[in-house]
């Protein structure tokens, strides 16, 4: 008869993330406009478990299709990677905390759907225990950091065409 499995989930202080982008697209945003993405990784152990490392994953992906008769394109707009070493750690009963910060660039493509196409970003964990995909929201917001666009520039991107 098998017993519990180990589980493991990932958590987030937010899984919202607000991008600022500059109204002139010329301008280059600088650093200090870049987000950061806080959480950790929870580990439950039944029994003690031997791991080598751990690895979480954040990731986005864009997909394009032109409409009938166009090919169907899939890309990735941003891929981050932090492997946590244990080299060969044996871990205890019970749970084990690991964080993780990952920036995200100000110029990252924001979330989108539409009739043509879609980005969309979550973050995933790898390791011989396998996790949910938790999904994480990155949105454009036109407002200054901290501030809340006014509801007219909300609807300013909507288009009928694009769904």
């Amino acid at each position: 008869m098998f017993g519990p499995s180990p589980t493991i989930r990932i958590e987030v202080e937010q899984n919202t993330v607000f991008l600022h982008p500059s109204a002139d697209a010329s301008v280059i945003p600088s650093d200090d406009a870049d987000q950061i993405v806080r959480g950790a990784v929870v580990l439950s152990l039944p029994q003690p478990k031997k791991l080598s490392s751990l690895t979480v994953v954040f990731r986005g992906d864009q997909s394009y299709n032109g409409g009938p008769g166009y090919p169907y394109e899939e890309e990735h707009v941003l891929f981050k990677e932090l492997e946590i070493g244990l080299q060969d750690e044996m871990l205890p009963v019970g749970e084990s905390v690991y964080e993780f910060t990952f920036i995200v660039p100000s110029n990252t493509p924001e979330q989108q759907r539409c009739s043509y196409g879609r980005t969309v970003y979550y973050r995933t964990f790898a390791s011989d225990i396998k996790s949910k995909i938790v999904p994480i929201w990155v949105l454009g917001n036109p407002a200054p950091p901290g501030e809340f666009p006014e509801f007219s520039e909300l609807l300013t991107s909507y288009q009928e065409p694009l769904g």
